[in-house]
């Protein structure tokens, strides 16, 4: 009997399905929200609880069921099952992929159920775990070798009203009798909101989240001091944050932090932060937010994603999203910007300043890759945008869309000398830090082309 497009999005389990397509678990990021990442392309994805629907890990617009993921993937990981180029004909598309995995042996069914991690299939069954501290055998703060000796974090900055609320040491005891003493920092769903929904834990060995936390919705949100609100510093981890601060911070400062991640709820919790602050006169009138996230690929993407989520906070917003290709995808990064009316209005200062850094990349290195723009690409007007997977081509990127978008009022990006402001904390107390190698050996001086921007 046939089946429909519902009955595929009823039957196929997404973890199952992306698993027999070539992804793999990263169990360090938990098991609620199943991440997974294309052995291949590189492609990473967050799966519902429900195994139903996806988001892309770096671009929250993204996502959907398994209709969506297989047509947003149509000339990529599916590229084998599209027989008909013909976008009118992408049924047949769906069909062969849907009717495939369906109709696989038994012992592939097995092996893929193996591979699963069994926790994963409780959550699936509905075994969901409620967050609450008084099950985690938590403390207020009263260890701080593992901050103070391994993180080289100023007992100072631990004892400081920003974020001596939010710490906290949590014992873990096992059978043979020995205990394990955790750090911990709380997270939130606002910054005036006290409820806790998660713990980011640390120690020598590990880093992870407490079972049970609201990964989707919970930020590591720093206390508030006696000082009005001029800048909220957003980063990865608490750890990060408190060597910030350590490093370059103001009284003025408060933090956030999103646990190596960055969701559309966390992205709207971030920004409903300065409205909170108004209603309770603690908003400087010269706010902005910095943007602290780590210095490598995936710092970089999730700038990217504030700063399309800040250039879309209007009544003509800015419609962008990365765009998978067939070719050279492991070589090129591709931006499609879909044609809408603030397209129309940003494109001469778009143009300008890609045609500006192309002409100063030139001039420092002849041989250098530069910035493609291709107009009008299908019948709907959209551009794309395409230069190298490098983490300094991306930060260049996100320079030219605040410059473009004209944030620079709302907005600062401040990235580490080394991979993240630990490390470089770390550096400056005398221990010895290995420079993070990503991407390839840098051809440009990319602080020159970064000043030129003038941000």
């Amino acid at each position: 009997m046939a089946k429909s497009f519902d009955d595929f999005k009823k039957e196929i389990d997404l973890v199952d399905f992306a698993v027999y397509h070539g992804y793999d678990i990263i169990r360090a990021d938990g098991m609620k929200w199943p991440s997974l990442v294309h052995r291949e392309t590189g492609d990473a994805i967050i799966i519902n609880p429900d195994h139903r629907m996806y988001r892309e890990k770096h671009n929250t617009d993204a996502g959907g069921n398994i209709l969506r993921f297989i047509k947003d993937r149509a000339d990529s990981i599916f590229g084998k099952f599209n027989t008909e180029k013909d976008p009118s004909k992408f049924y047949m598309l769906l069909n062969n992929v849907c009717y495939d995995y369906l109709n696989i042996s038994p012992e592939k069914k097995k092996e893929i159920s193996n591979y699963v991690p069994q926790d994963l299939k409780m959550k699936k069954a509905g075994e969901r775990n409620f967050f609450s501290l008084d099950t985690l055998n938590v403390r207020p703060l009263d260890d701080s070798y593992y901050l103070i000796k391994q993180r080289m974090i100023d007992p100072k900055i631990i004892k400081d009203p920003l974020f001596a609320p939010k710490l906290v040491n949590q014992q873990v005891n096992f059978e043979t009798g020995t205990t394990l003493t955790n750090t911990g920092f709380i997270y939130t769903t606002s910054i005036l909101n006290n409820k806790a929904v998660g713990l980011e834990v640390r120690n020598s060995q590990f880093k992870s989240h407490s079972e049970g936390s609201d990964r989707s919705s919970g930020v590591g949100f720093s206390a508030l001091n006696d000082n009005n609100v001029k800048n909220l510093i957003v980063g990865e981890s608490f750890i990060d944050q408190m060597s910030y601060h350590q490093l370059h911070g103001l009284p003025t400062n408060v933090y956030a932090s999103t646990g190596g991640q960055l969701t559309a709820e966390q992205l709207t919790a971030i920004l409903n932060t300065p409205d909170e602050l108004k209603k309770i006169n603690k908003l400087d009138k010269e706010f902005k937010f910095t943007l602290a996230f780590d210095n490598d690929m995936s710092g970089h993407a999730y700038d990217f994603q504030f700063i399309r989520r800040l250039g879309s906070e209007s009544s003509e917003p800015l419609a962008i999203t990365r765009a998978y290709a067939s070719t050279n995808i492991n070589n090129n990064l591709s931006f499609l910007f879909y044609n809408t009316a603030k397209l129309e209005q940003i494109k001469p200062d778009l143009i300008g300043n890609l045609d500006k850094i192309n002409a100063l990349i030139s001039k420092e290195n002849s041989q250098a890759d530069q910035f493609k723009i291709q107009s009008k690409i299908n019948d709907q007007g959209d551009y794309k945008i395409e230069f190298p997977k490098n983490p300094k081509y991306m930060e260049l990127f996100n320079n030219i869309l605040v410059k473009t978008l004209k944030l620079e009022n709302n907005l600062t990006i401040h990235k580490a000398i080394k991979s993240d402001f630990n490390d470089d904390l770390k550096s400056i107390n005398g221990r010895k830090v290995e420079l993070k190698k990503d991407g390839e050996v840098q051809l440009l001086d990319f602080s020159k082309l970064n000043k030129a921007l003038k941000i």
